[in-house]
């Protein structure tokens, strides 16, 4: 972030946010106040906590219990509650109301894609995008979510949208499998999950669905029956 703020933003600060969990929460501060916010403000950085909820075992959504205790085992909730946190904590509209215009959102798991992010931000801006995801090539089978235009068959609506990697085998059956390049790679690139958001129309989302998205599962199966879980699962 200070490499982001020195090159592209005249040492201006960038606000910093990050989504954690109960289980990374407390850990998460000890690595930031040990290592001094790595030269950032304090202020500029805020934490969001999503909850845990209780996790499934099995496709009948039976609750499983944590392990060697009569509890519930939970789980994070996932990533979507970042929207949610984002409009309760009053971030979102905060950082529009400084005349912010651009939010761009990343994994802890893909540090790579920070790279990319000031030719994310700058197509997004060239072309007044709402909305502008961060893709990579894929090839089929690989556990990464593959982006698609949806066709509704009667409307003919399109719509654009990723397809879960555990689903994308099944999604293109009917046609007889994805349909590769000369180099095997998918005609349907990967999704990162990285993406930008014009803040102005976020804001506006945000307040319309106060930051609530439909609820799905991606669980891993034990065995080829896909009954039971190979372990507990959170929608």
């Amino acid at each position: 972030m200070r490499a982001y703020e020195q090159k592209y933003c005249g040492g201006k600060q960038i606000p910093f946010a990050i989504m954690t969990s109960d289980d990374t929460h407390d850990k998460t501060v000890e690595l930031l106040e040990e290592n001094k916010y790595f030269g950032l403000d304090k202020d500029q950085l805020s934490l969001l906590t999503q909850e845990k909820v209780p996790a499934l075992i099995d496709n009948e959504a039976h609750f499983s219990l944590a392990p060697g205790q009569l509890l519930l085992e939970t789980k994070p909730h996932g990533h979507g509650d970042v929207h949610t946190l984002l409009h309760m904590s009053g971030l979102a509209k905060k950082w529009e109301g400084e005349g912010r215009k651009w939010i761009a959102v990343f994994q802890d798991t893909n540090p790579f894609a920070l790279r990319s992010f000031p030719l994310l931000l700058g197509i997004s801006a060239t072309n007044d995008y709402d909305f502008n995801t961060l893709a990579v090539p894929r090839k089929p089978g690989e556990a990464l979510g593959a982006i698609t235009t949806l066709v509704e068959k009667d409307t003919k609506k399109k719509l654009i949208i990723n397809i879960e990697y555990n689903q994308v085998e099944a999604a293109f059956k009917s046609i007889g499998g994805e349909p590769v390049d000369a180099d095997g790679f998918s005609q349907f690139p990967g999704n990162t999950n990285c993406f930008a958001l014009k803040l102005s129309t976020y804001v506006k989302v945000l307040e319309q669905t106060q930051g609530l998205i439909s609820e799905f599962i991606n669980p891993k199966y034990a065995d080829h029956t896909k009954t039971k879980f190979k372990s507990a699962a959170r929608l």
